[in-house]
């Protein structure tokens, strides 16, 4: 038996020893103002790890479920944060001394934090979720303050450790264009 959520997508008897397929259309999940999800695989358990069904075989009554991988997408605001807003304020701090950035709004947030000045020296971030910035121009992480028109010489830099975790960045447009700056996620 295939499942998708609530929904029964495929039901079939097979003989003991039997290689599962599923021959069915890709099952898709409604993406929401703040996530999109995609296809990842098929579980033996609901929200379990995606296992390969070219090594599954009927043993017994299986059920799989389908599994997605979330997107967290960003709509383009860029935060306002208290003067006295701090990394150990604005983010969850795990067991390795890394700060989480959880969300598309964290990563935002991050941004925020930084810009116009040098940055994290001595901090480790982690990506934990995939994040999708298409949605708007970026304002890169230790921006040099032109969002408010200080085009200066002086440019900062983020010193930190941004582990990412196996996850993905979807970077659209970026807030300026110049043929002097390159710019992007940092």
């Amino acid at each position: 038996t295939f499942v998708n959520g609530q929904e029964t997508l495929a039901q079939e008897t097979l003989e003991q020893g039997a290689s599962i397929v599923y021959n069915g259309e890709t099952p898709s999940k409604e993406a929401t103002a703040e996530f999109t999800y995609t296809f990842a695989g098929w579980s033996l358990t609901e929200g379990g790890e995606v296992v390969d069904l070219t090594k599954q075989t009927m043993k017994a009554n299986t059920t799989y479920y389908a599994v997605f991988s979330d997107t967290s997408v960003w709509d383009g605001t860029i935060p306002t944060l208290a003067s006295s807003a701090t990394v150990d304020s604005l983010f969850t701090k795990d067991s390795s001394g890394y700060y989480l950035i959880e969300s598309a709004t964290d990563l935002a947030e991050l941004s925020a934090l930084s810009n116009g000045k040098n940055f994290g020296s001595g901090l480790k971030f982690k990506l934990m979720i995939n994040i999708d910035l298409s949605a708007s121009n970026w304002l890169p992480i230790c921006d040099n303050d032109r969002s408010i028109g200080n085009w200066n010489s002086t440019y900062y830099g983020f010193s930190g450790t941004f582990e990412g975790n196996s996850k993905t960045i979807t970077y659209g447009t970026s807030t300026y264009t110049s043929t002097a700056l390159q710019v992007g996620l940092f």
